[in-house]
């Protein structure tokens, strides 16, 4: 199962899956209508940058290791969509599908959490930082949300999601 190997992956590991995932934001920006449609046609690989958000990792795996790759995945979700023309909406309907909308609000939480943590408990540099790289992935977040919304099925599901929450509080 590909969650628990991410929880058994050593921090070096974990370093060489943020480097892939920069090399495939590399190849997907400019933006590259090809590159984008094709991870999104590739079996599993939305699947497993899911997964890669979700995934705790080890405690042995820096926080600032984790909150690198977690961001890295992120990005290349928002990158997939980037300047996408496609009246059909191939990609982002490819998204939809894979991706749930509870899965970036759990990672906007994630991401809270390790700013708020970080406060006060590691260098003015450090947090700056961690505080840079949340900052993007939100600003991913929130890319990926208005895109995603394009697609009536994602926006259906968001819409149910808000109203439970409504009638919860």
């Amino acid at each position: 199962d590909s969650a628990a190997a991410l929880r058994k992956m050593e921090e070096a590991e974990v370093e060489l899956v943020c480097f892939n995932l920069d090399v495939l934001i590399e190849a997907l920006q400019g933006p590259c209508p090809g590159n984008q449609e094709f991870l999104a046609d590739t079996d599993g690989f939305i699947a497993a940058l899911d997964k890669i958000m979700q995934s705790p990792f080890h405690d042995r795996v820096r926080v600032a290791i984790r909150l690198q790759v977690k961001a890295a995945a992120v990005k290349l979700i928002a990158s997939m969509l980037e300047s996408r023309l496609d009246k059909e909406l191939k990609v982002h309907s490819a998204l939809s599908r894979e991706l749930e909308p509870v899965a970036f609000d759990m990672l906007r939480t994630y991401l809270n959490k390790v700013l708020n943590k970080s406060e006060g408990k590691v260098t003015d540099g450090e947090f700056e930082e961690r505080e840079g790289t949340v900052l993007e992935a939100m600003a991913s977040i929130s890319t990926i949300t208005t895109e995603l919304c394009l697609v009536p099925a994602y926006l259906k599901k968001l819409q149910s999601i808000k109203k439970k929450r409504k009638k919860a509080s």
